[in-house]
């Protein structure tokens, strides 16, 4: 019987509630139908669950033990007995005992991950914010394509670039709201998380925004946006990582509806790569969006990274 109870807590307490009773609040923004970004101060969780149904969270940005099932979560933060979370957790399987929280202020159906996608978000949530104290990415790999400390703590690139313990610089890719996978840069190495799905990288969007441009990578935008700084305010980016699959051709669908008032600009550089992607943008943008105009603009080099290095 004690077992059952315990798989209870596990599966039948929605974590989230859970967490936001206990002070985590919800970004709405990072959270998506599989994963369910929360915080408390600077304490950042992922809660997620699992093909059986468990709850399961995973600190963010922190290689400690502080993760688990609802049971962990309780006797990470408490010095409580098993017997004393039994107490704790047992008015939170019947509606009338547990506590009445706002709906809002966690998720309140969570799709089960299968394990492939759980490694992936535990992994993800291990990453580092880049302005992170035990990195030295800013300095010595952007300080190195000559762009600025400023630019990459920006606004528009919050929470879109990572980094983590070798001080590699990482762009996260999206499927929806779903992390698929991760660009990794450094000056020996460039390529992409084991197991992940290439999709796009993108950066914050401003309801301001009039532009949206599009480059073969991440490297590629950060490099315009330094050479042409007073686009940061006006223009949000796309980045295919290099590569065209179904995933990046879906959101760029979702991106060109939703900038359906926008300028529409494409700027894949030179070589047989870029002729093709700038015919798929172009047929892409000109079959979901009426009267879609794309402009295309290269930089002189070729690159916009060697346009900024000279």
């Amino acid at each position: 019987m004690n077992d059952r109870e315990l798989l209870r807590f596990k599966t039948d307490i929605n974590l989230s509630e859970y967490a936001a009773f206990s002070g985590y609040a919800i970004d709405q923004k990072k959270t998506s139908a599989q994963s369910v970004f929360m915080k408390n101060g600077g304490h950042e969780i992922v809660i997620a669950r699992g093909e059986s149904g468990q709850w399961i969270y995973f600190t963010v940005g922190s290689k400690s033990d502080d993760n688990g099932t609802i049971v962990d979560f309780i006797q990470n933060r408490t010095r409580k007995n098993l017997g004393q979370v039994r107490r704790e957790l047992r008015p939170w399987l019947g509606f009338k005992r547990r506590p009445k929280l706002n709906p809002n202020s966690f998720a309140r159906g969570v799709r089960p991950s299968v394990p492939e996608d759980l490694k992936m978000l535990n992994t993800f949530a291990d990453l580092l914010d880049v302005s992170d104290s035990k990195s030295s990415v800013i300095e010595k790999y952007f300080g190195s394509l000559a762009i600025g400390k400023d630019l990459v703590l920006n606004d528009r690139f919050r929470d879109k670039i990572k980094t983590d313990r070798l001080s590699n610089a990482i762009f996260p890719h999206y499927t929806g709201k779903i992390v698929s996978g991760w660009e990794i840069w450094n000056r020996e190495f460039k390529g992409f998380s084991p197991g992940g799905k290439k999709s796009v990288w993108f950066s914050n969007r401003l309801d301001t925004d009039e532009t949206l441009i599009l480059f073969i990578n991440s490297i590629e935008a950060l490099s315009y946006f330094q050479l042409y700084p007073e686009e940061i305010k006006k223009t949000w980016c796309i980045s295919t990582g290099g590569y065209w699959s179904r995933e990046t051709e879906n959101m760029l669908k979702i991106a060109f509806k939703t900038a359906v008032n926008q300028k529409i600009i494409i700027s894949f550089g030179m070589g047989q790569k870029a002729a093709d992607f700038d015919k798929y943008v172009q047929n892409l943008a000109k079959s979901t969006v009426n009267n879609a105009t794309i402009e295309k603009i290269s930089a002189f080099k070729g690159s916009w990274n060697d346009d900024l290095k000279s």
